[in-house]
């Protein structure tokens, strides 16, 4: 589990640091929403693990999770036919980065992502 967790973290500041140049290594420079299927961020598998990711970058706990709702967020969405509409909402609400966790997630991005060419997304465990 702690793999994952390292896993996670180097991801999101691999996609922060992409910024350019200019850019400060400061997480409140990063917004981000993490979007995972039915199982949520309890499922003790990549969606946990992502979550975990997100607080330890933003240095918040699953206890105190300061940021929440102001740097960054996760959303549950329940069935699978919920997961084009669920991203292009998302993707319209101006998160920095968009992360979906898990391999069901794959035909929801590949038909939105081109729709947003300027949004940044992250897929885990493709």
């Amino acid at each position: 589990m702690t793999i994952r967790i390292i896993c996670a973290f180097a991801a999101l500041m691999t996609i922060a640091s992409c910024g350019g140049p200019g850019k400060a290594d400061d997480p409140s420079d990063v917004t981000s929403r993490l979007m995972t299927d039915a199982t949520g961020i309890d499922d003790e598998s990549f969606s946990a693990a992502g979550w975990k990711g997100m607080l330890a970058y933003y240095g918040d706990s699953w206890d105190n999770p300061e940021g929440k709702g102001r740097l960054y967020d996760w959303i549950t969405v329940p069935s699978h036919d919920l997961f084009v509409p669920s991203l292009k909402q998302v993707s319209d609400q101006g998160y920095g980065l968009v992360i979906v966790s898990g391999f069901m997630w794959d035909t929801a991005l590949a038909e939105v992502a081109p729709l947003y060419p300027g949004q940044k997304y992250l897929i885990i465990d493709v």
